[in-house]
């Protein structure tokens, strides 16, 4: 991380060094000019200036990406140098400034007296003062196309400029929809394992809730059938005792009292056989 802190910072410094190498020599341009006559310097001083104000855009953008990379650094050390370094920076684009507002002002002195100077070449009269309107025609027609041409440029560099901003949002949207697609996708698969999971788990129940009612089913089948033979076992030895008992016939022994062991006994009393049960014997 500090790595790439420490080159991004080494980057932006080499293009200030870029920015400001020739930045004295264009505010002197500007400084100078009208030197050589009002109105090729009328053409020349917002051509001039508009380079300039190019470059000192360009310095403050760097001036604002130093501020975030002395965000960035993790050491104290690091972040107090890019902190004196933005001092600096910042005080030398002051100055810049400043030096092509006074460049502006001799500019403009330069191009008053030069216009002063062709205005009494002018009103002087003669083959001389003939030739220099001439040449003002000329050079008024020249200086009109070059502000057609110079404004075209201008307009065509702002197309540009918006061309570029619209293509870099464009660029951060299809971005921000690549990361969006991403988490989706990433989102989307999370699901379907949990799916896939929830399947598997769904099918271990349907099968384990199969085998459990297959094994209820046969339960219930072998209870009933041990309930069939016990019933039927029972039935058996009920009319085996009933085939095998003799009918018994006494005035005390209800016809359908359960079978017990009786014998039969001779009755001195009244001279009747009767049988009787070995528990009233």
């Amino acid at each position: 991380m500090d790595e790439d802190v420490r080159a991004a910072a080494e980057l932006v410094q080499k293009q200030w060094q870029e920015a400001t190498s020739d930045l004295p020599e264009k505010i002197q341009a500007v400084e100078t000019c009208g030197s050589a006559g009002a109105i090729s310097a009328k053409a020349t001083l917002p051509r001039l200036n508009a380079a300039v104000q190019d470059r000192f855009t360009a310095m403050q953008s760097l001036v604002l990406q130093l501020e975030l990379i002395s965000q960035q650094h993790s050491s104290e050390e690091m972040g107090e140098v890019c902190v004196r370094k933005l001092h600096d920076w910042k005080k030398q684009l002051n100055e810049f400034r400043l030096s092509l507002r006074n460049a502006n002002k001799s500019a403009k002195l330069n191009i008053e007296r030069a216009a002063k100077r062709e205005r009494e070449l002018l009103l002087a009269g003669g083959e001389e003062a003939t030739i220099r309107r001439r040449n003002l025609q000329t050079q008024a027609g020249m200086v009109a196309g070059a502000e057609s041409i110079t404004d075209g440029l201008r307009r065509t560099r702002q197309m540009m400029v918006q061309e570029v901003e619209r293509t870099t949002n464009t660029i951060q949207t299809l971005d921000q929809s690549n990361t969006t697609l991403l988490n989706t996708k990433e989102e989307y698969h999370g699901a379907r394992s949990i799916l896939n999971t929830t399947r598997r788990l769904l099918t271990s129940m349907s099968r384990s809730d199969l085998i459990d009612r297959a094994i209820l089913v046969v339960g219930v089948a072998i209870f009933l059938l041990v309930c069939n033979y016990i019933f039927l076992k029972r039935l058996g030895v009920w009319r085996a005792q009933r085939a095998t008992t003799p009918p018994i016939y006494s005035t005390h022994v209800p016809v359908y009292e359960s079978p017990v062991a009786v014998k039969p006994t001779l009755s001195l009393g009244t001279g009747h056989d009767h049988i009787t049960s070995i528990d009233e014997l």
